[in-house]
């Protein structure tokens, strides 16, 4: 900056990295995508079933939330459509617009061409409360797909992102059972 008038200015600083947003990925081939996701056993799920292909290979669904609370669990459910292709979810607990950090990929399948992926994913003891992107990816002939969740242009393949919301744990976090209740008197002389 120039600070009086052109005789002194001040030293250049940078370049810096910061990113501006999530990266939004594309995918030209229609071939390859999620077809159906959905969530189980958190206090609020997704159900999003049948969706087929989205036109650019991205689905922005963060309308649509699971929410859990830290050291909770929710299932989920994947049908991918496209034959040889690789399948993974990441959350970004951090909330810093990547999901390159160590935990952030919470699932990858077992192999290509598994047609239908699940499994249980646990909260972090160290997730802060509030919302987080998930981000849930398909591509082909890749295990795990895009290691950053980050496929800035991809051929085969969809990337579909949605919201989880991390809540204040509850004290008590189980399912109340039937109990009873007894008065008992008490002569007092």
């Amino acid at each position: 900056s120039d600070c009086d008038g052109g005789v002194t200015f001040s030293a250049w600083a940078g370049p810096f990295t910061f990113f501006t947003g999530y990266c939004t990925p594309s995918s030209t081939a229609s071939t390859s995508y999620v077809d159906n996701f959905t969530t189980s056993g958190g206090s609020l799920n997704i159900s999003n079933l049948t969706s087929g292909f989205t036109a650019g290979g991205y689905l922005n669904a963060t309308s649509q939330v699971v929410e859990s609370y830290e050291t909770g669990s929710f299932d989920f459910n994947a049908t991918i459509v496209g034959g040889t292709v690789g399948f993974a979810i990441w959350i970004d607990w951090n909330n810093n617009q990547s999901f390159a950090d160590a935990g952030e990929l919470v699932y990858t399948s077992p192999g290509s061409g598994v047609a239908v992926n699940t499994t249980t994913v646990t909260v972090p003891f160290s997730a802060a409360a509030g919302t987080k992107r998930m981000r849930v990816l398909c591509n082909y002939a890749g295990i795990p797909p895009a290691m950053d969740g980050c496929p800035v242009s991809q051929y085969y393949g969809e990337v579909e992102d949605y919201d989880f919301v991390v809540v204040a744990s509850a004290s008590c976090t189980g399912t109340p059972v039937a109990g009873t209740a007894a008065s008992t008197a008490t002569a007092i002389c």
